[in-house]
């Protein structure tokens, strides 16, 4: 199929299948996008297509499978990360943290107005106007000791049940990020909401989790020191594990970093959050991406 021949396939089908697709999408914008999506794909394949063939019909399959793939990626989305459960895990008492570049796009992929980070903005209490490069060697130094790197959010606006936990020291490079906001936390409810406007380098991240979020003695003992500092499992393609020990009780965090690939997981305790991860007798199987929660504290005693 030729550009000619495929520009007379617009014009003669398109307003039937951008009907379909406004029907199918149940509303006009969704129905628009749902069609230049549709359109983009057969322009991609346009070389592979036969004007002999039923390309009308073969538009409409398109649609109806973009569509679908759509609709399941929201309802994943939703089902992972529902805003509505965020809060009440924050207001009853927990801790979420949120980090730059997060919330910046609706499940349509549509940017949110108003300033980022759109959907945790009014929870996190911060707003974030633009965002900076950082060079790959540099690096920018907070008041509290602390450095960041690669990522600087421009937070321009901060409530005032908001508190600035570190800010950028008047001495970095770009004037306009000097003196601005970059860690804060904002109590809610019970909990509290941090937000991350940089990537922490390792030590100052473990400073920030140990001292502020998790608030853990440092004066730990020998052996709940050992079990704090975890497991780590090299390379991206092996299951990260990490043990925390918090009032005497020891929890076990693994994740598959693998994109495409299952692995199964030798496991001792009990199972307290799977997330695409099934369980089954002293292990559990992780999907690409995947991760569990185990509580080992029993575990823990029973080999002592």
């Amino acid at each position: 199929m030729n550009k000619q021949e495929f520009e007379q396939f617009v014009i003669k089908d398109g307003k039937d299948i951008l009907r379909f697709c406004r029907m199918n999408a149940g509303d006009t914008e969704s129905g628009n996008e749902l069609y230049q999506d549709t359109m983009l794909t057969l322009l991609e394949k346009r070389n592979k297509l036969s004007i002999e063939r039923n390309i009308k019909g073969y538009a409409l399959y398109t649609a109806i499978l973009l569509w679908k793939n759509k609709k399941k990626k929201y309802a994943v989305r939703n089902r992972i990360l529902p805003m509505s459960s965020l809060e009440e895990h924050v207001e009853q008492g927990g801790q979420l943290i949120v980090t730059y570049g997060s919330g910046i796009m609706d499940s349509r992929e549509h940017v949110y107005l108003g300033g980022y980070p759109g959907a945790f903005r009014e929870l996190l209490g911060v707003r974030v106007e633009e965002f900076v490069a950082i060079d790959q060697d540099d690096t920018i130094r907070l008041d509290n000791g602390w450095s960041g790197q690669m990522w600087a959010d421009d937070i321009t606006g901060v409530s005032d049940d908001c508190e600035v936990v570190a800010r950028i020291l008047p001495s970095a490079k770009d004037r306009a990020l000097r003196g601005q906001a970059i860690v804060t936390c904002r109590s809610y409810g019970k909990g509290s909401a941090w937000y991350i406007g940089t990537k922490l380098d390792r030590s100052s991240a473990e400073q920030l989790f140990r001292e502020q979020i998790l608030k853990t003695d440092a004066a730990l003992d020998e052996k709940e020191a050992h079990l704090l500092s975890g497991e780590v499992a090299r390379g991206e393609n092996t299951p990260l594990r990490i043990r925390r020990v918090k009032d005497g009780q020891c929890f076990e965090f693994i994740f598959n970093r693998c994109a495409d690939q299952a692995v199964a997981v030798p496991v001792e305790g009990r199972p307290l959050y799977l997330l695409m991860a099934e369980t089954g007798d002293d292990r559990v199987v992780l999907e690409p991406s995947g991760a569990a929660v185990y509580c080992v504290s029993e575990a823990v005693k029973r080999s002592e």
